[in-house]
């Protein structure tokens, strides 16, 4: 939770949200949430990640994949504590 709570764009998605708060079955809420388009999803990057733009270099997008492998790597480890 403590590396979830870094991320300000995931603590603010609806996705978050239900898993944190709901009462019920998680699965099934999550389910039941309207099916995002392009835009949509285009927009949560842009506001998950409002430095990349068209003037990127090299360097910068090469550091923006470490993050997210990182991050990749984390939500592994999550997923195999959450099985157990």
């Amino acid at each position: 939770m403590r590396e979830l709570a870094q991320f300000s764009f995931i603590i603010s998605s609806k996705e978050f949200k239900i898993f944190s708060r709901s009462q019920g079955e998680v699965t099934s809420a999550l389910k039941n949430l309207p099916k995002e388009g392009p835009k949509e999803i285009l927009e949560k990057y842009r506001v998950a990640f409002p430095s990349i733009n068209d003037d990127v270099n090299q360097m910068q997008i090469a550091g923006f994949k470490e993050k997210i492998n990182i991050f990749m790597i984390f939500l592994k480890k999550a997923l195999l504590a959450l099985e157990k």
